[in-house]
């Protein structure tokens, strides 16, 4: 394993570890709070000695939405409650440790929309965006298809579970695809064996088996002498990297959030008759800021660790999301830890194991699962890693698509949505289109859009130097003022929603 990610996940951080805390330019003392866009000289030093040449290049506004607008995409669903969605990445760590993935069910007529956001690196999350709508999907069989399926992986046949989105997994982990399928073909064969045709169906009951399980197979896939055997150095960074994961079925009017850690969804609903919006969060934060999630780390372990099992805001003072895939550091017993850190053989392998680790496992993979039944009110869902939500409020965010959604309309050529309306009621559409020329967004991608408030946003709008600043603060320190911003943006059939069985 490499030593330097070693000596990352050791400390339970990203490599923002050997990031300055304070940095000086021109003698002046900075420190992370300090607006990029006030620098103007050109050498900083860390606070480990190293002198930088710095400087920010201005971006033109064109440059600045070629930046933002490189990994957005959009597709058009039309499918029962799903109208459409669109996406849009920006990295800050390199690589970027997000993801992103969509998806239909073959099997049935769900959606599946997801974003992962890594910590220790990306394998982890790389991992969970490539494998986990395939353990949903195969959880949501019954018997009988488990069975056909089971065939289908005796015949050598693929199982062909989903429909991926071209957007889906923007990068590939090739050489452990073998694995992974190994893995999925016996989670098929052991739910057939445990399924029970007189079972009665729970979607709770079934995003939770899935979660699970994945994270169940990603700890075995690493141990020595478990499906990774021999010890297997790729297994073990997807097993010791973590991810969080923030994942929404939508079936019909049926929405199902499943969450672990610190992503969040937040649903947008309008008021026809006052023309406003409300926010509506669909997903609980598992951090130090959740007293639940508190509470129940603290009532299952002992009361003599009640001192330093959450302590600084964090999990054993080194992990802030409470759940998460992997982190299997947090999870294993101290034996097998132990046995991993021998085989690995590093300067840094002995940090692996937190302090006061007595009482394994600290941390679940298992999510928070809550429903919604969506209404013709419910216009749109975002998803977004917490550097999303880090720089605007749930409010904020529904506002900004809300607006988008107003004057996005005038970037297209006007049409009428129907045929045989009357004069007063094409006067009506054209009004509206009037009003929304005041809105006018630059980017026709609503993530794009969030993405831009998000970096460049004021009471004044958008300040073009600060969006600038952001978007070209050196590697060394930009992971300082954003984090990784993944957003997708579902898009309800209000038409749909207004007609289908109850």
């Amino acid at each position: 394993m490499n030593s330097l990610f070693v000596r990352d996940i050791s400390r339970g951080l990203s490599p923002v570890l050997f990031l300055c805390r304070h940095f000086t330019v021109g003698g002046q003392v900075f420190s992370k709070t300090t607006p990029p866009w006030q620098m103007n000289s050109h050498t900083f030093s860390t606070s480990i000695g190293n002198q930088v040449e710095f400087g920010l290049p201005k971006l033109t506004p064109h440059h600045v939405t070629t930046v933002l607008s490189m990994l957005e995409s959009s597709s058009e669903v039309r499918q029962q409650s799903v109208k459409y969605f669109e996406t849009n990445m920006l990295a800050s760590n390199s690589p970027t440790e997000d993801r992103r993935a969509q998806a239909r069910c073959l099997r049935t007529s769900g959606h599946l929309f997801g974003v992962f956001d890594g910590h220790g690196g990306c394998a982890c999350s790389q991992a969970v965006s490539e494998r986990l709508f395939n353990y949903i999907a195969v959880a949501l069989l019954n018997q009988n298809e488990l069975a056909r399926y089971h065939e289908r992986i005796r015949d050598g046949k693929e199982l062909d579970l989903l429909s991926l989105y071209s957007t889906s997994n923007d990068y590939q982990n090739e050489s452990l695809s073998g694995l992974y399928r190994g893995s999925l073909h016996k989670f098929v064969t052991e739910s057939l064996s445990l399924s029970n045709l007189d079972d009665e169906f729970s979607m709770d009951r079934t995003l939770e088996e899935a979660f699970v399980r994945l994270d169940e197979d990603i700890s075995s896939e690493a141990l020595p002498g478990g499906t990774g055997s021999p010890l297997s150095i790729e297994s073990l960074e997807v097993a010791f990297s973590g991810s969080v994961a923030c994942v929404a079925h939508v079936d019909g009017p049926h929405l199902h959030m499943a969450n672990v850690g610190d992503s969040k969804a937040v649903l947008g609903s309008l008021n026809e008759d006052t023309g406003s919006w409300s926010a509506k969060e669909l997903t609980y934060e598992h951090n130090t800021n959740n007293v639940e999630e508190v509470k129940r780390i603290r009532d299952g372990h002992p009361r003599n660790e009640t001192s330093f099992v959450l302590k600084n805001e964090r999990l054993l003072g080194q992990l802030a999301p409470l759940r998460a895939f992997g982190d299997v550091r947090y999870k294993w017993k101290l034996s097998d830890l132990k046995r991993v850190i021998k085989a690995i053989d590093t300067p840094f392998a002995r940090e692996l194991v937190p302090p006061n680790y007595y009482t394994p496992p600290y941390l679940i993979a298992k999510p928070e699962v809550t429903y919604h039944r969506l209404t013709p009110r419910d216009k749109f869902m975002v998803l977004g890693s917490d550097g999303l939500w880090d720089m605007l409020t749930p409010e904020k965010v529904v506002k900004l698509v809300g607006e988008h959604m107003a004057g996005k309309q005038t970037i297209d050529s006007f049409k009428l949505p129907r045929k045989a309306l009357s004069l007063g009621q094409i006067n009506h559409h054209l009004i509206k289109r009037k009003e929304g020329l005041a809105k006018k967004p630059v980017d026709a991608n609503v993530a794009t859009h969030l993405i831009r408030n998000a970096l460049g946003g004021t009471v004044d709008g958008i300040e073009h130097g600060k969006l600038s600043a952001m978007l070209t603060f050196p590697e060394d320190i930009v992971r300082y003022y954003r984090d990784d911003i993944t957003v997708t943006v579902v898009f309800f059939d209000s038409s749909y929603l207004r007609t289908c069985p109850a």
